[in-house]
């Protein structure tokens, strides 16, 4: 097209011009296609030019259509489009609708408000749109641009309108997401909606019909408002679960055990469980407004629940408390001279010389060793413990021998809650005392599991069972008379038995277990080794006529006690802290294969035993020294095994052969 030479050419209503480069609308914010960008028309767009006192200024074709139809304006009949050809003159109409193109631009038009409501409202109806009207044909323009197929719209929507919703438009979803946006920051809560439980825990009364406190264990606890009854439930449980152990002698209540009820005996637990039981209860007039305001969530709601113990279990309960406080005395001839008994628990109380870090802050010092240790008292009786328990890792053998693996305890990542009962008095002791460990018996309860992904069913002990185990402590053997060692009659040893500071004993006890993690991956890669081996040979070759064996380690893991039964006495140094090596219970009996006994000795590659049962196993078990020699490079091998049966413990790992 050919550039107008004069303003009356420019103002010619049969010239429509088609913007190659970027050009914006004189009438500015008064714009009616695009007043957000100052009239901005894209490229592609048609604009004419408007006669403003005599001068020619550019507009989008809206604009110019509005000027035309003003007041005192007259309207031109004709118009020519840039595309025509030669001496065609068209009528000035809509252009006609189609879908959008790739390379199509759109040019909004005039909003037609008055048939986006009756959209709207024929919409909510479920009615259709009456035929007539033909709103969204007329409010969008699609055209070619000629030269450039890349720049859009600023306001573009290519979706098309066979996919919108019955009575809306694009501009529809626009104007509804920018409306959830405001309205999500402009009401959004400043505050989260909590409610404060007060709660206690209840026991039923026989032949009563209330419900009497029990051992005065109540609290207040904040709460989401939204909470439902299971929630709260677990909620208050998981809260009074330390208390309940402490106040129970150790007695295991379950959540299953309480019902949730009301101070006015409203049961929640049958209330549906995914329903918030408090949470409508919390709305009320405004402050300031009158009684026909809308209500409005009320901050600081306080509401009574009961944790409601059966009287079943109340009287087991009871039963536990009784038997677990009056037990009865030791035999007078098992009790030592020096010792005294405590009348309630009956616990031995032996004056022994403590090394490390007094409970009260206190340290000792090598110079003057005597200074508050010789007034230490420990208690050798019988203990209920809470606290965290440490399994051993399952690893892959390689990966054990590339990081050189050496046991380190986190305590709240890899510590799951347990309770244990200890019996540390000298005549319950689990044989007799070894170069530096004493074994006790014990029974220990894990409240919940580690990770099934990383444990074997055959490493772990089980949940929510009363298991057997034997629990192991470090102690110094001391020295009487200037001899120190055992006594060759009966194996005690001669000298007082000292316990070390609580974190020496820790880590010393990591070691150990340590060590057990070695043995347990050295011994399964023996039997690796023979399937392997039994996989690749023939049926009749001596490898897989040949009955091996089956020989396992030990679970075991570490247990740290976090709260522990009162002392009767303020001055006796506390449990808590305290670490055990917890190890599966070994059961003997008198018989040759129950008897605990020494199949390899460290100080000999030869076995110890040679007939029988216990001799195949010691023959085994020196042959596994071979193999672990041989396929470790000569590096690393199990040094003594001892045990009973197809269980062993102890093991001692050589690394300088």
């Amino acid at each position: 097209m050919n550039t107008p030479t004069s303003n009356q050419m420019m103002l010619s209503p049969e010239l429509t011009f088609v913007a190659t480069s970027p050009v914006y609308c004189q009438r500015a914010e008064r714009c009616i296609s695009s007043p957000q960008s100052f009239g901005y028309i894209p490229i592609g767009c048609q604009y004419q030019f408007i006669n403003v006192a005599g001068r020619p200024l550019e507009v989008c074709q809206p604009c110019w259509q509005h000027y035309q139809k003003k007041t005192n304006s007259a309207w031109v009949p004709t118009a020519v489009n840039p595309a025509r050809t030669e001496g065609a003159s068209l009528q000035r109409v809509p252009g006609p609708y189609a879908p959008p193109t790739p390379n199509a631009i759109l040019c909004p038009q005039v909003p037609d408000t008055e048939g986006i409501r009756d959209l709207n409202s024929e919409a909510q109806r479920q009615a259709a749109p009456p035929l007539p009207r033909a709103v969204l044909p007329e409010r969008h323009q699609y055209l070619e641009p000629a030269a450039f197929n890349s720049l859009l719209s600023p306001r573009e929507y290519v979706q098309s309108m066979a996919t919108v919703p019955r009575g809306y438009t694009p501009s529809h979803a626009f104007y509804t997401q920018e409306t959830s946006r405001r309205a999500a920051q402009a009401y959004a809560s400043t505050r989260p909606e909590e409610i404060s439980i007060r709660f206690a825990v209840h026991h039923v009364e026989e032949g009563k019909s209330g419900s009497r406190l029990l051992w005065n264990l109540e609290d207040n606890h904040t709460m989401p408002a939204k909470s439902t009854a299971p929630q709260i439930k677990a909620e208050l449980f998981n809260l009074m679960r330390t208390r309940l152990l402490r106040c129970s002698k150790g007695f295991l209540l379950k959540i299953t055990d309480f019902e949730l009820v009301g101070k006015d005996s409203t049961r929640y637990d049958r209330f549906p469980p995914d329903t918030p039981i408090f949470y409508n209860q919390c709305f009320g007039s405004p402050r300031g407004k009158g009684k026909g305001a809308q209500p409005a969530f009320q901050k600081g709601r306080s509401f009574d629940v009961r944790l409601l113990l059966s009287q079943e279990v109340y009287m087991d309960v009871l039963l536990h408390v009784e038997r677990s406080t009056h037990k009865p005395p030791l035999p007078a001839s098992r009790i030592p001279d020096t010792a005294k008994t405590q009348p309630t628990t009956g616990a031995i109380t032996l004056k022994v010389p403590v090394v490390g870090v007094h409970d009260d802050g206190r340290r000792t010092t090598r110079k003057r060793t005597e200074r508050e240790m010789t007034t230490t008292t420990l208690r050798a009786g019988c203990f209920v413990n809470v606290g965290h328990y440490v399994q051993t890792p399952v690893l892959d053998f390689a990966e054990l021998v590339e990081t050189k693996y050496r046991m380190e305890i986190d305590w709240l990542r890899d510590g799951c809650m347990g309770q244990i009962h200890v019996d540390e008095r000298p005549e319950s002791a689990l044989g007799h005392a070894g170069i530096s460990k004493t074994s006790h018996p014990a029974f220990m309860v894990l409240f919940e599991q580690h990770d099934t992904t990383a444990m074997r069913e055959d490493n772990r002990f089980p949940t929510g069972v009363r298991t057997p185990v034997a629990v192991k402590r470090r102690y110094l053997r001391g020295t009487a008379a200037g001899t120190a060692g055992d006594d060759p009659e009966d194996g005690t040893p001669l000298g007082p038995i000292t316990r070390t500071a609580k974190p020496e004993e820790e880590l010393f006890l990591a070691r150990e277990l340590t060590n057990i993690v070695w043995a347990d991956h050295l011994l399964r890669m023996v039997y690796s080794e023979i399937h392997i081996a039994q996989s690749r040979a023939e049926p009749h070759h001596d490898i897989c006529t040949t009955v091996w064996p089956s020989v396992r380690f030990v679970k075991a893991g570490l247990f740290k006690v976090a709260s522990s039964q009162p002392t009767p006495k303020r001055k006796e140094n506390s449990r808590r802290e305290l670490t055990y090596l917890v190890e599966e219970l070994i059961k003997t009996d008198d018989t040759d294969d129950g008897k605990f006994k020494r199949y390899v000795h460290n100080a000999s590659a030869s076995p110890v035993l040679v007939l029988g049962r216990n001799g195949d196993i010691a023959s085994f078990l020196t042959f596994t020294q071979h193999l672990q020699y041989d396929r470790t490079g000569g590096s690393i091998y199990v040094s003594d095994y001892q045990g009973a049966g197809e269980l062993l413990t102890d093991p001692q790992i050589m690394t300088t052969p």
